[in-house]
């Protein structure tokens, strides 16, 4: 039987805070250098003709997404 566990209303509130601050965030994965790229939606064509410029760049997803997080708390 799966468990399941409920989330208390702090987690919600958090979960939806970080949906919030990657909505407008799009990633892309370059099999060439093995990492992660993550821009602003807006940034889009730049980032695809190679002339965009605020790019976060990892290896590791998740540490892109603590990478816009620690970012867009700076912002708010």
């Amino acid at each position: 039987m799966t468990k399941c566990r409920i989330m208390t209303q702090e987690e919600k509130e958090e979960e939806a805070l970080y949906g919030k601050m990657l909505f407008d965030w799009l990633f892309h994965y370059n099999v060439y250098t093995g990492k992660w790229n993550a821009f602003k939606r807006e940034d889009a064509n730049d980032y695809f003709n190679g002339t965009c410029n605020k790019v976060i760049s990892n290896k590791d997803y998740d540490t892109c997404i603590e990478k816009i997080i620690i970012r867009e708390r700076k912002n708010v």
